[in-house]
């Protein structure tokens, strides 16, 4: 089983390490998670500077993270956003343009990696919550079709039972997981995302459609 936690824990070793400084492709690489951030690296934003890519790597993982200690849900949401980014960035957190915009997701590989990132949190649970439900919803439509004998009506019935219990399970499976990821949750919700654990919106949102929303969503407050 892959450990999910294991990007979490590299950033937080980087950080404690005080290597900020450093290029981390190599270490990224070496989990396999490189790819994940190349677009953050090559944007002309950070360019040359690989410092400036690690604290909006740094910024991503601590900010968007299940079990991140500096995830405080209960508080206004660009509020924590922006300690997250001072914590990582200090002084320039409030005066560097590019934090400013990745902090209110207005710069689109930064909110593209949080995208990527939060996919990349799920595990096997989340996959067999999808067949599951798709495959009750299989059984529903063929009970809707109807059978041509009744050697093919018995073999509906019992795929709809089967069916039955997926959706069942599927559901169990559900409840659990938005108790272990409420925290996250919360916090995508007050900046317009899905929810993780939203099933029926899997796929979260292109910058694009993030920018054409922004007129209805609520400003960031101080």
């Amino acid at each position: 089983m892959v450990n999910k936690d294991k990007m979490f824990d590299l950033i937080m070793r980087l950080m404690n390490e005080h290597r900020m400084e450093e290029h981390w492709m190599r270490e990224l690489d070496l989990i396999d998670c490189y790819e994940m951030c190349n677009d953050v690296y090559r944007c002309p934003e950070v360019g040359a500077e690989d410092w400036k890519g690690n604290i909006i790597v740094a910024f991503t993982v601590m900010a968007y993270t299940k079990g991140s200690p500096w995830l405080e849900f209960q508080k206004d949401r660009w509020m924590n956003k922006r300690n997250i980014m001072a914590r990582i960035a200090g002084l320039s957190a409030n005066t560097d343009p590019l934090y400013i915009a990745v902090v209110e997701n207005l710069h689109a590989p930064s909110f593209n990696l949080a995208s990527k990132y939060l996919e990349y949190q799920k595990d096997w649970k989340f996959k067999n919550i999808i067949v599951n439900y798709e495959y009750h919803s299989m059984t529903e439509a063929m009970s809707q079709r109807g059978a041509a004998d009744a050697q093919e009506a018995i073999a509906i019935g019992k795929a709809l039972r089967e069916g039955k219990q997926n959706r069942m399970e599927a559901d169990e499976m559900l409840k659990e997981l938005q108790k272990e990821f409420m925290p996250l949750d919360a916090a995508l919700e007050k900046e317009g995302r899905n929810k993780i654990t939203d099933m029926e919106n899997n796929n979260f949102m292109r910058h694009e459609q993030w920018l054409a929303r922004q007129k209805r969503l609520p400003k960031p407050t101080a």
